[in-house]
């Protein structure tokens, strides 16, 4: 039973940017996730246990955005990628879009779309 589960316009505040101004103050990004996953354990049982839980991928990507101080998009996308795949053994495939909506005033934001699997 293959199928995706996701966030769309998770929004996390964090220090993100390569500009020195960016450096000093925390702004918004937006994360649209897409994980493809096998729901059969979760439906044999239906239990959170064997799921994905949202929770989890909300607090893994804020822990990961505020600590990890990003000067690139691009990096904290790889990164968190990579972590979401680590973290939850049923996930697949991860497909994940950063936008950076302060990024360039005469844009609604600046993005990165990815897309990892095992």
């Amino acid at each position: 039973m293959i199928g995706t589960v996701g966030l769309k316009g998770l929004e996390i505040i964090c220090v993100i940017g390569a500009f020195d101004e960016e450096r000093v103050r925390r702004q918004p990004l937006r994360l649209n996730i897409a994980m493809t996953c096998d729901f059969a354990p979760a439906v044999a049982g239906d239990r959170l246990s064997e799921a994905v839980n949202y929770a989890e991928v909300v607090g893994l990507l804020t822990d990961l955005a505020e600590s990890g101080r990003f000067h690139l998009i691009e990096s904290f996308a790889e990164r968190a990628a990579a972590a979401l795949l680590a973290h939850f053994a049923t996930v697949q495939e991860v497909e994940l879009e950063v936008e950076k909506p302060q990024a360039i005033p005469a844009a609604d934001c600046a993005f990165v779309r990815i897309r990892r699997g095992r």
